[in-house]
């Protein structure tokens, strides 16, 4: 037994070690990939990015999503938006809106925030089906009618790009509105603490990857 003891020693620490090393190999895995994607939004949001990281760095609570994943979602939704004629002003704000809804429809249909807003992203695209998930119905008639309530008007007999996506969201917004703030209402079940936790983990995995990462300021100072 003492022998098997002895043995064992050893083999604890080689474990412990790997295991540590894993764990910093993901970090800096992660930090590198926030590092990533917060350049990616300042491309997209320009002046406006400053607020787009604030609402990133609280998204652990308001969507339950850590920074890395807040970006990555901004950046696709925000870079459609922008290509359907959106002003810079209005981009930032707009792009929360639509990550926000997606984290209430979440919680209502269940699934990850990252899915409902994928099926808005498709909605703007033309692809109707996977909104349906969400208890949303979408069609050219209902569209084309909105756009006229917007104020738009069909050039050569059809809607331009930005009054599709302006009518489209609206009809999202306006068909999901019984899931609004769900997400904050949930914040004390299992699945809504367990996401923030999730998140919040994340989120400190991340930052332990900055300071130990080689690439690092922190490090670098070392």
């Amino acid at each position: 037994m003492d022998g098997v003891k002895k043995m064992m020693g050893p083999a604890a620490l080689i474990a412990g070690g790997l295991a540590t090393a894993g764990f910093i190999k993901g970090a800096i895995t992660a930090a590198g990939g926030l590092e990533q994607s917060m350049g990616a939004i300042n491309t997209v949001f320009k002046d406006s990015a400053t607020q787009v990281h604030t609402w990133a760095i609280g998204a652990s609570s308001s969507v339950g999503l850590a920074r890395d994943e807040y970006n990555n979602l901004a950046v696709l939704i925000g870079s459609q938006l922008k290509n359907a004629g959106v002003a810079m002003d209005e981009l930032g704000p707009k792009t929360n809106n639509l990550v926000q809804a997606g984290a209430d429809m979440a919680s209502m249909f269940g699934g990850t925030t990252k899915e409902p807003v994928e099926a808005i992203r498709s909605a703007l695209k033309g692809k109707r089906d996977p909104i349906e998930r969400y208890g949303v119905t979408l069609n050219q008639a209902a569209v084309d009618a909105e756009a006229a309530a917007l104020g738009f008007e069909k050039v050569g007999g059809s809607l331009s790009q930005e009054a599709s996506a302006a009518a489209t969201l609206s009809l999202i917004m306006k068909q999901t509105g019984d899931a609004h703030g769900n997400f904050a209402k949930e914040a004390t079940t299992y699945e809504g603490v367990n996401q923030r936790l999730k998140a919040s983990w994340d989120n400190i995995v991340a930052t332990i990857g900055g300071g130990v990462s080689p690439f690092s300021p922190a490090a670098k100072a070392i």
